[in-house]
């Protein structure tokens, strides 16, 4: 128990580097934004709360990626060389991209609700849902998208990184030549999901799939991850 709190601290250490790192950077924008709306007359008040709810949920989409990339390249190689346990590793890993992921789902939840109450500013038709219904369902299934999305995208960035460290970072070439192939023959049908929301229990289920997959694969990798100087 003491072992998986020190390696659990040795992440937190690392996590609250660049937290702190994308708050000055989130907290600077938002001043800049700030004085814009104090100095420019054409620009509303809830324009500025748009612009600072949708940064808010930029930035923090950066964080999550940049834990996953950071996890990888930096505290499981440094981890593995003092001879941690790989299989606490892979669990912690995991374990901090769902609990992340599912603290900015409840902010957005959150966030939504309060705008469900004052409608301060107008939000857009996204995936086919009208973002101004105030309707719980909607409000439900916007945050489990956002939850899949979040979760399946900080698991392919720890897969990237892990298949790079096992097999060798030419390989990757191939895996970004597929989801760039991949993205372009499919940009037909992406543009009529985030307008339309065409298919998008389908794209719902595909997300659903994808996450265990990517998962089960990244616990294997980090169970055989080989440290390398």
């Amino acid at each position: 128990m003491e072992r998986n709190k020190s390696i659990a601290s040795v992440f937190f250490q690392y996590e609250k580097r660049n937290l702190l790192i994308l708050s000055i950077v989130f907290l600077f924008n938002l001043i800049f934004n700030l004085l814009a709306f104090l100095f420019v007359d054409s620009l509303s008040l809830p324009f500025f709360i748009g612009q600072a709810v949708g940064n808010l949920f930029f930035f923090a989409f950066m964080y999550i990626m940049l834990m996953g990339l950071i996890q990888v390249i930096t505290i499981i190689p440094f981890l593995v060389s003092l001879n941690a346990p790989r299989s606490i590793l892979a669990r912690i890993v995991t374990f901090n991209g769902l609990k992340r992921v599912s603290i900015v789902t409840v902010l957005y939840f959150l966030v939504k609700l309060i705008h469900n109450r004052a409608g301060i500013f107008t939000l857009p038709i996204i995936l086919g849902i009208d973002l101004n219904s105030g309707r719980l369902s909607d409000d439900l299934l916007l945050a489990l998208i956002a939850f899949l999305i979040l979760s399946v995208s900080y698991n392919f960035i720890s897969f990237f990184l892990l298949a790079g460290n096992r097999y060798g970072w030419q390989y990757l070439l191939g895996i970004i030549f597929i989801a760039v192939g991949g993205i372009f023959f499919l940009i037909k049908q992406m543009v009529l999901l985030f307008l339309f929301g065409w298919q998008l229990n389908v794209w719902i289920l595909l997300l659903a799939v994808l996450l265990p997959v990517f998962t089960i694969i990244n616990y294997r990798f980090i169970r055989n991850f080989e440290y390398k100087y």
